[in-house]
């Protein structure tokens, strides 16, 4: 995963929602908000003991687990509404590749609000 290549899944589901979509809405800033929480974890795994990692690694793999079910219901809603859901490609990725976009989506929305 590279930042070409999240930037156009993130055009993809920014793309199969609407701005009047209410419930896509909170879908997709709940999606960008656990993006930033788990990169957020990620960003700052290097810097822990390893006792830090072994008691934070549950809430690591959690803030993992909640990003990957919010594309899956953001996949879900779009097709429920006949929208294009082939941003849903990211979950065929192995995990550590969908970390990566979640951590690409954050610098992405850091750099679209300067």
């Amino acid at each position: 995963m590279n930042y070409e290549e999240s930037l156009k899944i993130l055009d993809l589901i920014e793309g199969a929602g609407s701005k009047e979509d209410e419930d896509w809405q909170g879908l997709y800033n709940d999606l960008l908000k656990d993006a930033i929480d788990y990169s957020n974890i990620r960003a700052k795994w290097n810097f822990k003991t390893p006792g830090e990692k072994e008691n934070a690694g549950k809430s690591r793999t959690n803030l993992h687990d909640v990003f990957i079910s919010d594309i899956e219901i953001m996949a879900r809603y779009a097709k429920s509404k006949g929208r294009d859901a082939s941003f849903e490609e990211v979950l065929a990725l192995d995990r550590k590749d969908v970390g990566d976009f979640a951590c690409f989506v954050h610098a992405i929305i850091g750099i679209r609000c300067r």
